[in-house]
């Protein structure tokens, strides 16, 4: 029963980042809003962490799941070719590589500047 209860606070939390990015034009997408609201209900304390935590991991791991119809959908009716899907993997490797980069150099900054060391982090 917390699954299906875990589940239903999600997509409401989706449904009104939805929402709320109807009424204000679509400036930003309604995922995105939906991960703050999420965000601020974990931050004060109105949903535990816990609660949503097994459920959120089990979706994280089907991942893969839930993207693979929505891409094989855009291929389909956008009628992108090999050559296009060759370019959007070499972008995406790319980007990747500088995202995974770019992490990393922050991540050891501020480990630098709270003064904890790699071996301090996983204790």
């Amino acid at each position: 029963m917390k699954i299906i209860k875990a589940v239903l606070l999600l997509a409401a939390v989706t449904l009104a980042g939805n929402l709320i990015s109807q009424l204000i034009g679509k400036v930003l997408p309604g995922s995105v809003i939906g991960m703050v609201l999420l965000f601020i209900l974990l931050i004060s304390k109105a949903v535990k962490i816990d609660f949503i935590q097994d459920t959120s991991l089990y979706l994280i791991a089907h991942l893969p799941l839930f993207i693979l119809p929505g891409a094989i959908s855009v291929m389909t009716t956008t009628g992108l070719t090999l050559n296009d899907i060759l370019l959007l993997t070499f972008v995406a490797a790319v980007s990747t590589l500088i995202t995974l980069t770019v992490t990393a150099l922050v991540t050891e900054f501020l480990l630098k500047v709270t003064g904890e060391t790699e071996n301090d982090s996983n204790n």
